[in-house]
């Protein structure tokens, strides 16, 4: 069991203890308050922490680097990242940002940026857009470009992979607006572990 889904289950058994003892309890409540236990500020500093650690292979296995999981650069078709439900949709709901408005998005991921963290997904709804960041190791290079038509979006697939990076989250919202991060290839297999942990895949 990772940590995170220890702190999951920890968080189950809080919110049981409560309910049963007449303190109703909601399940974010109870992922903020198992967070603030262990010394994070909150839930989503708490999967932000753990999400950076690197996943270990099993005993024995070679490590597999999955392949990216919106690749279609040589047929023309990419396939949007898959989004789990169940657990996995309440861990992306706690560690998403706010919807933001398009004048606030370069800010954030500007700001983002000067704390280590880099936007490892992102969504465009009518909502506005939201990120999942990630604590990037140091020399990681990254585009994000969210809210795209389909042609600006081949067009920047093409120019990041002769850059050197490579797509690794991919969201098709409303009006075929795409919405996509890119990474320097060597930290794709770490970036698509940190995806897995939030069921994006």
């Amino acid at each position: 069991m990772s940590p995170i889904e220890k702190l999951k289950a920890e968080a189950v058994a809080l919110r049981a203890a409560e309910n049963a003892a007449g303190r109703p309890l909601k399940h974010c409540e109870a992922l903020e308050r198992v967070a603030k236990k262990h010394g994070y500020a909150n839930w989503r500093a708490c999967l932000a922490a753990l999400g950076a650690e690197p996943e270990t292979a099993a005993a024995g296995a070679p490590p597999v680097e999955p392949a990216p999981p919106a690749d279609g650069a040589a047929s023309g078709e990419f396939r949007p990242s898959r989004l789990a439900e169940g657990d996995f949709a309440v861990a992306r709901e706690s560690a998403f940002t706010r919807w933001m408005s398009a004048e606030l998005r370069q800010a954030a991921v500007d700001f983002s940026r000067n704390l280590g963290l880099l936007p490892l997904y992102a969504e465009t709804s009518e909502n506005g857009t939201r990120y999942l960041f990630w604590q990037a190791p140091a020399g990681v290079r990254c585009e994000v470009r969210s809210g795209r038509a389909k042609e600006d979006f081949l067009e920047l697939d093409r120019r990041n992979r002769a850059a050197g990076r490579r797509l690794v989250s991919l969201h098709v919202g409303p009006g075929q607006r795409h919405s996509a991060v890119w990474l320097s290839a060597g930290h794709c297999a770490a970036a698509a572990a940190h995806l897995r942990r939030f069921g994006i895949e």
